[in-house]
């Protein structure tokens, strides 16, 4: 085995202690992303984290992870180069959809589009209309384990009134629910909630997508669906 791999499995297994002695909220690992610290949106899929790195101009790259050691696998040009007026990027949120696609939302145009984790090459496209820079974080809703079939969407809107808003697969909005100042968020298939980082306090909540507003939660809780 070469130092690389040497290190790869010293990683995995320090990786897999941890996780199984640690508590909500605890820290269990962490590795420097690719370029400086400007990166905007996070996408996981069995093997590899998907983030983009949003100050490289002309290009915006999203890059390719290894989940298991943090190397880069390769990266991609933004698919909202050459989609957007402009070529404007404001790249916000990005969710993962089982079968190889990504998810990612536009705060400048207030738009959400379809790519191919792969080699990020555009596949549709439709705007949200919050109005103009409302558009944050999106996570696509109970693709359980990778496999499961997507069900619709969460996203975020960053200002004031700060609601989070449920969306069909095809991108009509259905309901919303009070969120919180929500740079991104994830969907929890598991408890059937959003988790949702505020950049206000610095907490992750937990939001019963069912319930009314005063169902958010620190700890997970769990709601039928």
């Amino acid at each position: 085995m070469t130092s690389r791999g040497i290190k790869a499995a010293v990683f995995i297994s320090l990786i897999a202690a941890l996780t199984a002695s640690a508590g909500m909220g605890d820290l269990v690992a962490s590795f420097p992303a690719p370029g400086s610290n400007q990166h905007y949106g996070l996408a996981a899929d069995a093997n590899y984290l998907y983030t983009h790195h949003s100050s490289s101009v002309g290009s915006w790259p999203i890059f390719i992870i290894r989940r298991t050691s943090g190397s880069l696998v390769g990266s991609y040009r933004s698919p909202f180069y050459g989609v957007t007026p402009g070529n404007y990027n404001c790249f916000r949120g990005m969710s993962y959809e089982a079968g190889g696609y990504i998810w990612a939302t536009n705060f400048a145009y207030d738009i959400v589009v379809k790519f191919r984790a792969s080699d990020g090459s555009f596949i549709s496209s439709w705007g949200t209309g919050f109005g103009t820079k409302r558009t944050y974080g999106i996570c696509a809703r109970n693709y359980k384990s990778g496999t499961g079939t997507l069900r619709g969407f969460n996203i975020s809107e960053y200002y004031a009134p700060r609601r989070i808003w449920n969306f069909s697969t095809s991108g009509s909005l259905v309901s919303s629910f009070r969120g919180c100042a929500a740079a991104d968020l994830a969907w929890d298939y598991g408890e059937k909630l959003v988790w949702a980082a505020d950049v206000s306090d610095g907490y992750v909540y937990g939001i019963l997508i069912h319930r009314s507003a005063h169902s958010k939660l620190v700890l997970a809780g769990t709601a039928d669906y």
